[in-house]
C-alpha cells in the first residue's frame, strides 16, 4: 500500500504573472523558493544590465540557473562504489574482531 502524498495548491507570482501550481506537499517550500530565486534573479539582472526586455531578461535567467546547475552537477562527483564496498568490508571486519575482544 502506497502512502498518500497530499498535495499543496500554491499561487506562486513569477515576474509580475501569478501562477496556480499544485504540488506535493513537502515540494511546496522549496517551490515557493524556486519562484523567489528567479524573481530576484530578474531583479539584478535589471539592475546589473539594464535591461528592459521582459524576455530577454527571463531567458538570461534561464541561462543563469542552468549554468549554476552544470557547475553543481560536475562538482557533485559520482560515488566510487568499488571503494565503498572496500570501506564497509574493512569496518565489517574491524566490528567481528571487536566481538571477540570483550
Amino acid at each position: 500500500m502506497r502512502n498518500k502524498v497530499e498535495k499543496h495548491s500554491l499561487r506562486l507570482n513569477i515576474v509580475g504573472r501569478t501562477f496556480p501550481v499544485l504540488v506535493d506537499e513537502d515540494e511546496a517550500v522549496a517551490v515557493q523558493q524556486a519562484a523567489k530565486m528567479i524573481n530576484d534573479k530578474v531583479s539584478r539582472f535589471r539592475l546589473e544590465y539594464g535591461m528592459r526586455d521582459e524576455v530577454d531578461i527571463v531567458l538570461m535567467c534561464c541561462l543563469d540557473i542552468a549554468l549554476e546547475f552544470m557547475k553543481n552537477k560536475k562538482q557533485s562527483a559520482p560515488l566510487d562504489t568499488q571503494l565503498l564496498i572496500e570501506k564497509l568490508s574493512r569496518l565489517e571486519k574491524q566490528l567481528d574482531i571487536t566481538q571477540y575482544v570483550e
